[in-house]
């Protein structure tokens, strides 16, 4: 069994790797001390820790993940349907690289380690789908808004009236600069995580059973390709 502390502020976070589980709850400094002497002393973890801790039986992972550029371990239990995750934050990158390490080795090889590098482009995808969203939402929004407030009255008519009366009051609200304004702060912020994600691509590391394939530089050209075919389509209404 081994023990980390990982301290953000005022928040101590013990955190247990077993051969069994994975334990972590939040304390204060004086009562983290007292928990790890009650570790030390030999009680087990389930009767130290509370119903409120983060517990993960690790014979019902099947697959854990770590990424670089995240502060989370993700436990993946269950499959298909039945299948949940749940995250465990650890802000010290050396304590999240050993208890990634020490949950390697209570799987006994019944999870086998890959690790996948991204390449810039593959990295920046994700935000720049992100941002085309963004821009042909606010172009959207704002042409509607432009309308509504042009228009004497709105008829509203066919299902659920009082979610577009709602959305329609939203837009007359903000009006066409305030459609502009805050979509392009929203667009600003997906460019400033793009800009990120390529500066410094995530490197992934994955325990898993099945064998892991990281993913073709042959199926992000596709996605780049569908990306560019919805600029093709839908750029030319909203900017003309």
């Amino acid at each position: 069994m081994q023990q980390w502390i990982d301290v953000e502020g005022d928040t101590h976070r013990l955190i247990v790797v077993s051969s069994e589980a994975v334990y972590a709850e939040d304390y204060s400094a004086a009562t983290v001390r007292a928990q790890l002497q009650r570790l030390e002393a030999g009680e087990s973890p389930a009767q130290v820790f509370g119903s409120k801790a983060t517990h993960v039986v690790l014979r019902a992972v099947k697959r854990v993940l770590q990424s670089s550029v995240d502060s989370d371990i993700d436990f993946e239990i269950g499959e298909d349907k039945e299948a949940k995750t749940e995250s465990l934050t650890i802000e010290d990158a050396g304590i999240r690289d050993a208890v990634f390490g020490a949950v390697e080795q209570a799987t006994y090889g019944r999870l086998r380690r890959y690790e996948d590098s991204y390449s810039k482009p593959r990295a920046a995808f994700a935000s720049a789908l992100t941002f085309s969203v963004l821009a042909i939402g606010t172009a959207i929004a704002t042409q509607a808004a432009a309308a509504i407030r042009a228009a004497e009255e709105v008829e509203i008519t066919g299902r659920k009236k009082g979610l577009k009366q709602m959305l329609v009051w939203v837009l007359d609200t903000l009006g066409p600069w305030g459609c502009s304004i805050l979509g392009g702060l929203l667009c600003a912020f997906a460019l400033f995580v793009l800009i990120q994600r390529v500066q410094a691509p995530p490197h992934l590391q994955i325990l898993q059973a099945r064998p892991y394939t990281p993913q073709h530089g042959i199926v992000t050209g596709f996605k780049y390709a569908l990306l560019a075919g919805l600029w093709v389509l839908m750029g030319p209404g909203l900017l003309g």
